[in-house]
């Protein structure tokens, strides 16, 4: 070892003095994982080089964690004009939860849950909050979501997956009349701007979210039962004036419309 230091998340490390052997390598240790492999960042080819090679590459970097779980990150190599080499280690991936509801995330491949993860996530009830964003180190490039209680996706593959998408994730089946609600979100992957212009960023966002701009006027909203549901208690939503509610769909099997009244008057459901 030549050298070691630390480095805050986003800041800068700079190494000033190098000894002439061939190859220099990198590896990178972060939260509980185990050392990376190195990675060679000089060899005698790059030395015997003049001109500055100005290109970019990307190469990706394997860790352990002690749970045996295999994560990746990326590291980019430049050569800067003055002959400097960078190194930028990142995720590529960035998860997004704005459902308005907890999420989890694992790999379908291994079935276990990701690096940050505790062990028993799956039994909490609120693993990771709405609004959080953290980042997606899997060994692929595959993922299954779990909204709230609801069953876990099918495996999807984030290199794949450029347009928008909507996932239907119903909850567990308990028995043959108990009814099942159906979480509608969407899904989307898009570059990243300004410094993290290297990251894809995988946005879960709710399908459907009611608000009220009927002036001064309380609502009230329900889906429309079956023949099979209209017997069962009804999930009514009242809204006053500018709320707004993240909706999903009480009955899965029912058919996707809502009826709506002035809770303040009268009147029947239209």
């Amino acid at each position: 070892v030549i050298g070691s230091g630390t480095i805050e998340r986003g800041l800068e490390h700079s190494i000033s003095l190098l000894p002439d052997k061939d190859p220099i390598g990198v590896s990178f240790k972060f939260l509980e994982l185990e050392w990376s492999a190195p990675k060679v960042v000089i060899n005698s080819l790059m030395r015997e080089t003049t001109e500055p090679n100005l290109s970019t590459t990307t190469e990706s970097v394997k860790f352990v964690d002690s749970l045996n779980r295999k994560i990746k990150l990326s590291l980019s190599k430049t050569e800067t004009n003055e002959g400097m080499l960078r190194l930028t280690l990142f995720c590529p991936y960035w998860i997004i939860n704005k459902t308005g509801s907890p999420m989890l995330y694992k790999s379908p491949d291994h079935g276990h849950l990701p690096v940050g993860h505790a062990q028993n996530a799956e039994k909490e009830t609120n693993p990771q909050s709405a609004g959080s964003s953290f980042p997606f180190m899997f060994y692929k490039n595959v993922v299954s979501v779990r909204i709230s209680n609801s069953q876990w996706s099918k495996g999807i593959n984030i290199d794949t997956a450029t347009n928008d998408a909507v996932l239907e994730l119903p909850e567990p089946k308990t028995s043959k009349k108990a009814p099942r609600k159906l979480f509608m979100v969407g899904m989307s992957v898009k570059p990243a701007t300004g410094r993290f212009w290297r990251v894809r960023r995988i946005t879960f966002s709710p399908c459907f979210v009611l608000v009220n701009k009927i002036g001064g006027r309380l609502i009230q909203l329900a889906q429309i039962a079956t023949e099979k549901t209209q017997n069962q208690e009804q999930d009514l939503i009242d809204l006053t004036e500018n709320q707004q509610k993240v909706f999903h769909w009480k009955y899965h099997k029912s058919p996707k419309q809502v009826k709506i009244r002035f809770k303040d008057s009268d009147q029947s459901w239209s």
